[in-house]
């Protein structure tokens, strides 16, 4: 059955609400992890000469940590793909959104390969070939991942910026220009953060109004509409 954009700002909408719990948790949860970070390696006292223990520990909890990330991105960007997806069928531009986010998506997928190349060296389990060897692959699938999610958020950027240009939405525009800089410009982590919940948050709110101006009748009336019009 063919979707409307009512239906297309919805699956947008939905993706925010994602990536906005997952980036509240995430922060939470490297905060707690920085402060607690002595304690899971069980640093030794100075001039003991021993090794941290916890470090194996440590890091299959970031091997956990970022698996469980990847996937949550995943279920987002496929979210908002189908958004672009719907809108497309009312306005062919959009369809660079639709590109963007089938990069971003590959972005994640991409990453969990790179861990499943190493994990076996690391768990002892059966080898396919040495650690080393597992490392440059991981590192090679992880490059490919990154250049893959770059040219996907640059893409994504634009097909937002053209939806809320079309809606004459300013919010989803602002949006759009955090979602370049997020994802696209290297930022030092907390900043990024911040921008990145103002991002969902605007997005968010965009996204809303913009259904509002769609109505639930999932028809395709003309862009551009006043948002003093009635719902």
């Amino acid at each position: 059955m063919a979707v409307g954009p009512y239906e297309g700002l919805k699956r947008m909408r939905t993706c925010i609400i994602i990536l906005a719990v997952w980036s509240i948790f995430g922060y939470l949860t490297g905060h707690v992890l920085h402060l607690s970070l002595p304690s899971l390696l069980h640093l030794p006292s100075p001039g003991s000469g021993a090794q941290p223990s916890g470090v194996m520990s440590l890091i299959w909890l970031g091997f956990a940590l970022g698996t469980v990330g990847a996937m949550i991105s995943f279920v987002a960007y496929l979210y908002m793909f189908r958004g672009f997806m719907a809108m497309k069928g009312s306005d062919a531009s959009y369809g660079i959104g639709e590109t963007g986010m089938l990069l971003q998506m590959a972005g994640p997928v991409l990453l969990i390969i790179a861990v499943l190349l190493v994990l076996p060296s690391l768990s002892g389990g059966i080898l396919l070939f040495s650690l080393s060897t597992g490392v440059i692959a991981a590192a090679a699938v992880g490059v490919i991942g990154a250049i893959a999610s770059f040219i996907g958020a640059i893409l994504a950027a634009v097909g937002l910026f053209r939806v809320g240009r079309s809606y004459g939405n300013v919010l989803v525009r602002m949006g759009a220009v955090l979602w370049f800089i997020v994802f696209v410009v290297a930022l030092e982590s907390s900043l990024a953060n911040i921008l990145g919940l103002l991002m969902e948050l605007l997005l968010f709110v965009g996204f809303s109004r913009m259904m509002k101006q769609e109505g639930r009748s999932g028809q395709n009336p003309p862009m551009n509409l006043s948002p003093y019009s009635p719902a």
